[in-house]
């Protein structure tokens, strides 16, 4: 290939693009307005707060900040409770499939 002097343009026919790409390269553009803008005035799907009974309103103010609140896994472990008959139960059922003691080895060995 040769080179041209400085200060001339090469002559020639310009590349008509295709009419997708076209299409394409304008979407491109506009980028920014294809976002869709969420409505963020209420946290409340649905509803309005005008509809809500005041103490229903009370208790999804109480509820809203938790929602966000990421607790570790470790600490997650003991939120629910366990009322003391069910603790009971479940001592009683760990309690049968306890590993054997020593001497109870040697019970069953002379047994």
């Amino acid at each position: 290939l040769s080179k041209l002097p400085q200060g001339k343009k090469a002559k020639g026919k310009k590349a008509v693009l295709d009419p997708a790409v076209m299409k394409k390269q304008e979407a491109k553009k506009g980028g920014q307005s294809l976002v869709k803008i969420r409505d963020r005035t209420s946290s409340l799907k649905g509803t309005s707060l005008c509809e809500m009974s005041p103490l229903h309103l009370v208790a999804v103010a109480k509820a809203l900040p938790f929602k966000h609140l990421k607790i570790h896994s470790v600490i997650n472990q003991f939120t629910q409770d366990l009322d003391h008959q069910t603790v009971i139960q479940l001592l009683k059922f760990i309690h049968r499939f306890r590993p054997e003691t020593k001497q109870e080895k040697k019970q069953e060995i002379l047994a």
